[in-house]
């Protein structure tokens, strides 16, 4: 198959992917290095389209961001008017995932003068969602309440379920939870990934709000939905939201996958709220014993031969253990981790050793 019919079916395989409830983005990562050999700029900016919001779903945020901004500029080059919402609102999903909230907003308000102008009724239907869910991540669900609800009679039924599920995202956080239950009745047979995942996070969080007994293997089922459909970015929506969910999804035991997502949007201080251990605590776990001796004498800035007379072993192993200690613990020099060290000690540990070269 050459590039162009790639690119072509990848785009058609991508939308059924995301519309009947799975993500998988092997073949779309393979076509977005063939795209620059697609001559069709329609065609490009479909498979970007599609592209950008998968990625945007699966918390690709950084990558979304790229997709998205080449689509906005073949959109501009070629004068594509209609796509340009296709461009910005998955560019404002990956700024509401990396917490860039102005951005998010400005990108969703420009996507909605746009759709406005071309009397794009789908468009309109894909910012609503979009703009709810944002709103309930600033936990601003009043305002996401508040945004006149879409006509959907006419839509094709993953969006109509997306539009329904985002709207139970806002109705579980102000507590409405009748209202939340009678939204989320009307999503029985939705295939959507964003209509899927949120549906199993609200039934999730409305048990846990109404006091229900949520088992381990509950929130373990919940946790791999998420995962293997590819709806990261509607997990960290989710939680967000409702922090009682993020809670639970701790309390059952975090999965590293779970720690390392929602650290790299950015929640640390939500995990911290919730009582999972900071990244520092948590790389301290993977030390073995004789590496926690060491680590302990590299804090008071003992030398490498120290550390061998001390704990009775040679200088080579000394140093072997000391490099092991700062690659787990994610440090670049021996002077950092002492005044990581001494920074927690006083209760002021901070990023402030990030700059610290491995030559320190």
């Amino acid at each position: 198959m050459n590039p162009t019919g790639f690119v072509r079916a990848t785009t058609c395989r991508l939308s059924f992917g995301v519309r009947s409830g799975t993500i998988d983005l092997a073949d779309a990562d393979v076509a977005w290095e063939l795209l620059a050999v697609v001559e069709d700029p329609v065609m490009s900016t479909s498979f970007e389209s599609i592209y950008a919001n998968a990625l945007a779903l699966c918390a690709r945020y950084s990558d979304a961001l790229v997709v998205a901004k080449a689509l906005l500029a073949a959109a501009d080059r070629h004068k594509l008017e209609f796509a340009r919402p296709y461009g910005l609102v998955p560019a404002a999903m990956a700024y509401a995932g990396l917490r860039d909230w102005r951005a998010a907003h400005s990108y969703l308000d420009e996507a909605d003068d746009n759709a406005r102008k071309n009397h794009n009724h789908f468009a309109e239907l894909y910012i609503y969602a979009a703009r709810v869910r944002t709103l309930c991540q600033q936990g601003f669900h009043p305002k996401a309440l508040a945004l006149r609800s879409p006509n959907t009679a006419n839509t094709i039924p993953a969006m109509r379920a997306e539009v329904l599920a985002s709207r139970a995202l806002a109705l579980v956080a102000a507590d409405r939870l009748d209202d939340a239950h009678l939204a989320l009745s009307e999503l029985t047979d939705a295939r959507g990934v964003e209509a899927i995942v949120l549906s199993a996070a609200m039934q999730l969080a409305i048990a846990i709000k109404v006091g229900k007994r949520v088992s381990n293997a509950d929130v373990a089922e919940f946790e791999e939905l998420a995962f293997e459909r590819g709806g990261l970015d509607l997990l960290v929506a989710s939680y967000r939201a409702v922090p009682e969910l993020l809670l639970v999804l701790l309390r059952c035991g975090p999965s590293e996958r779970l720690l390392d997502l929602s650290r790299s949007v950015g929640d640390e201080d939500l995990l911290g709220r919730c009582g999972a251990p900071s990244l520092e605590e948590g790389a301290k776990h993977q030390l073995t014993r004789r590496e926690r001796e060491v680590y302990e004498l590299l804090s008071q800035s003992l030398t490498n031969r120290q550390i061998a007379e001390l704990l009775v072993i040679s200088e080579s192993t000394a140093k072997l253990h000391a490099h092991r200690v700062l690659k787990k613990l994610g440090l670049r020099s021996r002077k950092a981790l002492a005044i990581q060290a001494a920074l927690e000690r006083s209760g002021q540990a901070t990023s402030a050793t990030d700059g610290l070269s491995a030559d320190s």
